[in-house]
This record gives structure tokens, C-alpha cells and sequence, in this order.
């Protein structure tokens, strides 16, 4: 028989590391207002997430992942997607 790592049960090389996470952008899933925790997507799975900002981040925002504690992603709005969904 072969060991669990070689039939493909355990995947720790294909893994993302948790910290390379950070710089990333995820999708917010619901409205988070700011230091609050909801949760968010990225690489499409969905995270527990605070918003380490000072305004809220809408439902489907763009938010850059800047710490990552535990399985908590912290995270805040992108200035330059907040510009843009200002302009008109």
C-alpha cells in the first residue's frame, strides 16, 4: 500500500501557505462594517474575515487581505476599487 501522501489524501505541498495570502484581494460575501467580522472568498473558499478598515465594505467589494491570524483573514478596502465605485 502506498502512504496517504501519495494517494493524493493529503495535500500539504499543493497547499497555499496561509501567509502568502497576504497582499492577495478577496471578495466580500456580505456587508462588513469596519472592525467588525463576516466573511469574505479567496482562491474559492470562503473565510472568516475582520474589517481592520474605518468604512464598511459592500457585498461584493474588493478587499486586500494585509494580516492573516489563525484562520481570520484581516482585511481592509482597496483604494483604488473604492475610487472607482465612487466615480459616476
Amino acid at each position: 500500500k502506498k502512504p496517504l501522501q501519495e494517494t493524493g489524501f493529503i495535500r500539504d505541498k499543493d497547499e497555499v501557505p496561509v501567509d502568502s495570502m497576504v497582499g492577495e484581494f478577496a471578495t466580500v460575501l456580505e456587508n462588513l462594517d469596519a472592525q467588525r467580522i463576516g466573511k469574505v472568498e479567496l482562491h474559492g473558499t470562503s473565510w472568516t474575515a475582520r474589517n481592520a478598515g474605518t468604512s464598511t465594505l459592500g457585498k461584493g467589494s474588493q478587499a486586500k487581505v494585509i494580516r492573516v491570524e489563525g484562520l481570520t483573514l484581516w482585511i481592509q478596502a482597496d483604494p483604488i476599487t473604492q475610487e472607482e465605485s465612487h466615480v459616476g
